[in-house]
Parts: structure tokens; sequence; C-alpha cells
């Protein structure tokens, strides 16, 4: 179970207490984000000005956008997790902005003739049963994307839409277990 009122945040001495035995905090995603946009930040300062960031497939950061497309953007291809025998399920394109993508494609389990996810329900503990596997969120930061991604994912694809309506410079794209494609503004 989740519950971050189990955490305790100390001002004065800048520190972290975790109030129940077991538990523990995983910042990978937020870490991931954050990490890839201190790295564009330095290859500014170095005067890069056009380069694609790769952090693990699920998050692209372009600095500036690419000089070979004659439209100038980095075009990337997210997969379809509901046809695995296709390259990509669509192409998004990015100029100075991450691509953040949090799906079920990649980590799962198949025992017994069921699959599971690797993405769980704070609530239950099982993976989150929800007709989107795949959630991208093209973000003016890295940090922003991991963030509302690994929020989002769980919900219904209406209640992801209506979230993303509300956030500045953001884009979505969904997919669905049957492979039907959602553009979100």
């Amino acid at each position: 179970m989740t519950d971050p009122r189990q955490i305790t945040l100390d001002d004065v001495t800048h520190s972290v207490s975790l109030n129940r035995p077991g538990m523990e905090i995983d910042l990978g995603a937020l870490a991931k984000g954050f990490i890839g946009d201190q790295v564009i930040a330095w290859l500014k300062e170095q005067g890069v000005e056009s380069a694609l960031l790769n952090l693990g497939g699920s998050t692209v950061i372009g600095l500036g956008g690419n000089p070979e497309n004659e439209d100038g953007m980095w075009h990337v291809g997210i997969q379809n997790p509901a046809d695995p025998a296709q390259a990509y399920g669509q192409v998004v394109s990015i100029k100075d902005q991450a691509l953040t993508t949090s799906g079920v494609a990649e980590r799962k389990l198949t025992t017994n003739g069921k699959t599971y996810h690797h993405i769980l329900n704070p609530q239950t503990g099982y993976p989150d049963e929800t007709t989107v596997v795949s959630m991208s969120l093209v973000t003016p930061t890295a940090f922003l994307g991991e963030l509302w991604t690994t929020m989002l994912f769980g919900k219904t694809k209406e209640q992801i839409a209506a979230v993303v309506k509300t956030l500045e410079q953001t884009v979505g794209v969904l997919i669905e277990d049957d492979g039907t494609v959602i553009q979100l503004r």
C-alpha cells in the first residue's frame, strides 16, 4: 500500500524519515527525468545546439531540432503494445521538448495463462487494470513528463485527457489494448 502520510520531512535537518518498517521510496522515474534535464542544461552550457538524449527508451529529450530533417524536428516512434510485431504504433515529433512513455509493453510476466505488467496499483498491489496500455506525453521538460505519466497511468482515457487538457505545452498519445490510438491536447 502507498501512503505518503507515512513519510516525515524535516526542514531543519533536511532529512526524510519513513515511519513504518519495510517502507521505501522509489524515485526512479522522477530522478531519470530530472537528471536528463540536467544533462540537457549542461549540453546547452557547452554550446551544443542539437542533440537527442535517449534515457532507456521510455524518455527521449530533444535539444533543438534535427538539422538532417527537412522539418527540423526529431521523429520518435512509440511502440504499440497491442501489436508487438509492428515496429512502432505512432510517430511523435519533438523539438526542445521531452517525450515520456509509460506502458505495459516491456516489463511483464505471463504465468498460468495470465499476463501481469509492472505498473502496480498502490491500493491493491496488483497491476493496474486499464484499457490504456501506453501513454506518451510531450512536455517542456523530462521531469514533467515523468511526473505526469507516472501519476496518470492506470486512469481511464477520459481522466487522462481531462488532466492533459489543463497542462500547458503538453500533448499526448494514448494507445488502448485493442490498438486504438488517441491524440490528446
